[in-house]
């Protein structure tokens, strides 16, 4: 099967993957000789496969927060530069932050990782801006691009991520849409919302069918 990327331009590609065990989107972001994969699900030999990842100088993972569903495949990752907000890093060992006791599972992992904070990253050529908005998880992160956002759970595209999880906070949440909302005035119509789940949007589409921006 042909594996297409649903954004291509100049030099740059990327690919959606829905993986298990919940259905999480998976992102790969390719450029010449970077590769970096955005929440790992579970599985990711197809994907090492088809895009023969050894190949790559630079190789990196982004987290943008720490639950199971966007961490069950980081331990297929060791050999990549895994990048993860320092907020989120205590769900790499605890099971009541990653919540993988929820899937029957005691997730931990010792894989090393690089701790993101606020502020502008390039990472083999890609240049990307981390942000925090917090609600779904204290220290959940979103990853603008430019001309797309990893958004994770923090917002969908007609929706945002839960906040009656343990840890998540409906007043933090509101705040980090007010000020989501503020951010996005200045970005582009065409710009591509990536959330965790579910589909993908443009922005002028989460403006129009998002109830929870105002």
């Amino acid at each position: 099967m042909e594996i297409v990327p649903f954004y291509r331009k100049k030099n740059v590609e990327v690919y959606l993957f829905i993986m298990p065990p919940f259905g999480v989107n998976t992102y790969v972001i390719k450029s010449n000789k970077t590769i970096i994969i955005v929440d790992p699900g579970c599985g990711n030999q197809h994907i090492f496969n088809y895009f023969g990842v050894e190949n790559f100088k630079y190789k990196g993972v982004l987290v943008t927060h720490t639950h199971y569903d966007h961490i069950a495949g980081l331990n297929e990752f060791d050999k990549f530069h895994i990048m993860i907000p320092h907020k989120e890093i205590i769900g790499l060992k605890d099971k009541s932050r990653n919540l993988s006791y929820m899937f029957g599972e005691e997730f931990e992992t010792n894989i090393n990782y690089t701790e993101i904070y606020e502020g502008y990253y390039d990472f083999g050529g890609l240049k990307f801006m981390a942000s925090y908005y917090s609600g779904h998880t204290p220290g959940s992160m979103i990853y603008d691009f430019g001309d797309f956002i990893f958004t994770g759970d923090f917002i969908f595209c007609d929706s945002v991520g839960r906040t009656d999880l343990p840890y998540g906070d409906e007043k933090v949440m509101f705040e980090s849409l007010k000020k989501f909302d503020e951010y996005i005035k200045s970005k582009e119509e065409t710009v591509l919302i990536m959330p965790g789940h579910m589909e993908i949007c443009y922005l002028k589409d989460l403006k129009k069918n998002n109830i929870f921006l105002i």
